[in-house]
């Protein structure tokens, strides 16, 4: 009985060592392919739609949520805009641009009213909103996006309620910052 149970080892070596490699391959695959969902999940896509801009947005920043279904969809040959009127408590517009393909490719905020309207504070979370929202869209820090917006000449103190736009592009995206009067 010992020298038969001694052969069914010697005989089976050869079969665990095949479902040993098996087993490996098996749970290296695995290892590769969740490494690389991982690694396409946290990058950041350049070419976005609207639906996916609201949720990275709301995913990444401390701010009022904008919610896709709430946008008002305008669409023309060459792209749609999707427009958000309240930011907060205060009224406020945010339109999405987007091309014919659906890929946002511009952001433009304004805000209405008169100098009385919004406090220091209320137009400081106002910019910073702006600033976030553009870098949600180019897919760099804020710090970044800030520093590329105040390069094309729209900053924090540009917000005046004159009936003032400030426009810039940056690569292939657009920005537009409006401060009308009622």
């Amino acid at each position: 009985m010992f020298l038969l149970k001694k052969y069914e080892q010697t005989v089976n070596i050869p079969q665990m060592k095949k479902l040993s490699a098996a087993r490996l391959l098996l749970l290296l695959s695995a290892v590769t392919v969740s490494a690389c969902l991982f690694l396409t999940a946290c990058s950041k896509q350049e070419s976005i739609d609207a639906y996916e801009f609201c949720r990275r947005y709301n995913s990444e920043y401390n701010s009022p949520e904008i919610k896709y279904d709430e946008f008002f969809k305008e669409c023309k040959s060459d792209g749609c805009f999707y427009s958000f009127y309240k930011i907060d408590d205060k009224t406020a517009l945010l339109t999405l641009d987007t091309d014919e393909n659906g890929t946002v490719t511009g952001i433009a905020a304004t805000i209405t009213g008169d100098e009385n309207s919004y406090g220091e504070q209320e137009l400081r979370e106002f910019y910073d909103s702006y600033i976030a929202l553009s870098s949600e869209l180019m897919g760099v820090s804020s710090a970044e996006a800030e520093k590329d917006i105040n390069d094309s000449g729209i900053f924090f103190d540009n917000i005046k309620f004159c009936d003032t736009d400030y426009c810039c592009e940056k690569g292939r995206y657009a920005f537009s910052l409006l401060c009308n009067k009622y």
